[in-house]
C-alpha cells in the first residue's frame, strides 16, 4: 500500500496511518519468506553495527544501505562512551572491535567538580570520583576480554561511522548509497517485498525486510 499524506493531518498520524497500511498488507500474505534482501535507512551507528551484524549471520545476502546526506562527515557529533556497545561490537566480529578500541581513549575515571557554593575558596568541589576501571572488573564480567582487556572506551561519534563504514566497505564490499531520502515504501504480494521510494524520483526493490 502506497503512502498517501492525508492534508490536515499531523506527521504521527501519517506514520501511524501507513505503518498500518503496510502492516494489513504485509499480514495478507500468508506465505512467511525467508528474509534474504534487507533494506538499512540511515547509516548512523545503529545503521551501520545492523548491517555488519546482518551481513555476518550467514543467512542474509543483500544489504543495502540508504541515507539522506550526501556523505559521511566526521567532524560532526560529540563523544560518546562505549561500553556495551563494544561488547556487542566484539559479538559481531572481534577484529570491528579491536579497530574502534584503536580509534578510541579508554575509559578509565569518571570525577565531577562543582565550583564552591560559599566560602572564599577557588578550589572547584570534588561531587564524585569513580574508577571505571576497577568497577568493572569488580561486577561485570561481560565488559572483560579472554586477555583481561576492560571494554569502556569513549570516542567520537563521526570516527566511530567511519570506520563502521570503511570496514563494511572493506569486508563486504557494501557502500553506503548517499543522496537518498526516503519517501515511501510500498509492499508488492506478487513481489512479495517491499520498494522504496526516494524523494530524488528513484526506487528501489523489492526487499524481504
Amino acid at each position: 500500500c502506497a503512502f498517501s499524506p492525508v492534508k490536515g493531518s499531523s506527521a504521527a498520524t501519517k506514520r501511524t496511518t501507513f505503518a498500518s497500511s503496510l502492516s494489513a498488507s504485509i499480514s495478507a500474505n500468508t506465505e512467511l519468506q525467508p528474509v534474504r534482501k534487507v533494506a538499512i535507512i540511515g547509516s548512523g551507528i545503529c545503521g551501520l553495527s545492523l548491517a555488519h551484524a546482518l551481513l555476518r549471520s550467514g543467512d542474509i545476502e543483500v544489504v543495502d544501505i540508504f541515507d539522506s546526506r550526501s556523505e559521511l562527515d566526521e567532524k560532526i557529533g560529540s563523544g560518546i562512551q562505549l561500553t556495551g556497545g563494544m561488547a556487542a561490537l566484539r559479538e559481531i566480529s572481534p577484529q570491528l572491535q579491536r579497530n574502534v578500541a584503536d580509534a578510541s581513549l579508554p575509559l578509565e575515571r569518571v570525577i565531577s567538580r562543582c565550583r564552591p557554593w560559599f566560602g572564599d575558596g577557588n578550589e572547584p568541589w570534588k561531587l564524585l570520583e569513580l574508577d571505571i576501571q576497577k568497577s568493572i572488573r569488580d561486577s561485570v564480567e561481560e565488559l572483560i576480554t579472554e586477555d583481561s582487556e576492560v571494554l569502556a572506551y569513549t570516542i567520537l561519534r563521526g570516527t566511530l561511522q567511519r570506520i563502521l563504514h570503511e570496514e563494511m566497505m572493506k569486508e563486504h564490499d557494501t557502500q553506503v548509497q548517499f543522496g537518498k531520502k526516503l519517501s515511501g515504501l510500498e509492499y508488492s504480494e506478487s513481489d512479495s517485498g517491499i520498494s522504496l521510494q526516494f524523494t530524488d524520483g528513484g526506487s528501489t526493490g523489492p526487499f524481504d525486510l
